[in-house]
């Protein structure tokens, strides 16, 4: 990857006290060019402390806006910005570690590019740089059926699902297809540009080697999600389903990726109209439920019950640390 080849966009909202580690960890490579943050209307000065941290670098542009109006606008607004043949999506409570780029190909048949995600609650306590690389690891051809079987339901591991890595993009292909977030979504908008992407006709190369740490916070937006939120996600990957071609060999994970959101749906309405209108209101209205969906949302109910049960049972953990995928073997 050439120097000076990346642009960085940060969208933020009340970023004030991660930001500028977010920021300096991009301009620690020597392959990005530009930052641009897009802040979304922030109440705690975000933007005038970037602008006067950074006063006279012209490698950070701050983006500004009048209103909140969630992180696919914000990012929508920083790509227009974009001059660089790539650009990468940074989250204001994140960081890069050292070399993440340097796993990058420097050539290749490939349109989007993503390596390993370290979440954790704990920054200051990583795991050692030799856990975190991978050895001789070229990297897997991500389609469009890898991409939706890596985004299915797993309870045995957190947040193992692929629509969690931070793509760079290659700005030509984006463009070219007139790719925007879609500023409806405020939960699974990474996850529904990089399929609708990958319908497209894009590349995909994904890396074990872990260059991205993700911060956990029981604040964040998709763990705070609304069953609106579920709703938007669900119309848009049934619009993407309709638009994928017949034949074109994943309509099975499809069709699974979308049992799992409709599950989780008719999960939400379910707690919903109990919390509302009592106990009998909540049974009721699943047991009108299709055959599959009533059975679906059985299941998901017991697995949620299963899940509080051993919360209980087991001692509250201090810090946490875990790899998106494994960094010397993917799952299935």
């Amino acid at each position: 990857m050439a120097p000076a080849s990346i642009d960085v966009i940060i969208a933020c909202h009340d970023a004030a006290g991660t930001i500028v580690r977010a920021i300096d960890s991009a301009l620690a490579s020597p392959h990005v060019r530009c930052v641009i943050v897009a802040d979304d209307a922030s109440n705690d000065g975000t933007p005038d402390l970037v602008e006067r941290h950074y006063q006279g670098n012209a490698a950070v542009t701050v983006l500004r806006a009048t209103r909140n109006a969630g992180p696919a606008q914000a990012r929508n607004r920083a790509i227009e910005h974009v001059q660089a043949p790539w650009f990468a999506i940074l989250d204001s409570d994140d960081f890069f570690l050292p070399g993440r780029f340097d796993a990058m190909p420097a050539t290749g048949d490939f349109d989007l590019w993503a390596d390993n995600i370290l979440f954790t609650d704990r920054p200051d306590r990583l795991p050692p740089p030799a856990e975190r690389r991978a050895v001789a690891d070229a990297g897997e051809t991500i389609d469009v059926a890898r991409f939706l079987r890596g985004n299915l339901a797993n309870f045995r591991q957190r947040r193992h699902q692929l629509g969690f890595c931070k793509p760079v993009f290659g700005t030509q292909f984006f463009r070219a297809c007139g790719a925007r977030y879609d500023e409806r979504l405020r939960l699974g908008e990474d996850f529904v540009l990089v399929l609708g992407l990958l319908i497209a006709g894009a590349r995909f190369r994904f890396t074990r080697h872990c260059g991205y740490v993700a911060i956990e916070r029981s604040d964040s937006l998709s763990a705070a999600h609304t069953l609106a939120d579920l709703e938007h996600l669900l119309t848009a990957e049934e619009r993407l389903f309709r638009d994928y071609p017949q034949g074109g060999g994943a309509q099975k994970a499809f069709a699974r990726r979308l049992r799992e959101t409709r599950c989780k749906v008719n999960h939400l309405t379910t707690l919903a109209r109990r919390q509302e209108r009592g106990v009998l209101s909540g049974m009721t209205g699943a047991l009108s439920l299709p055959g599959r969906q009533r059975w679906d949302l059985a299941g998901a109910i017991a697995a949620d019950k299963a899940r509080a049960a051993l919360t209980r049972l087991s001692p509250p953990r201090v810090s946490f640390a875990y790899y998106l995928q494994p960094p010397h073997g993917f799952g299935a």
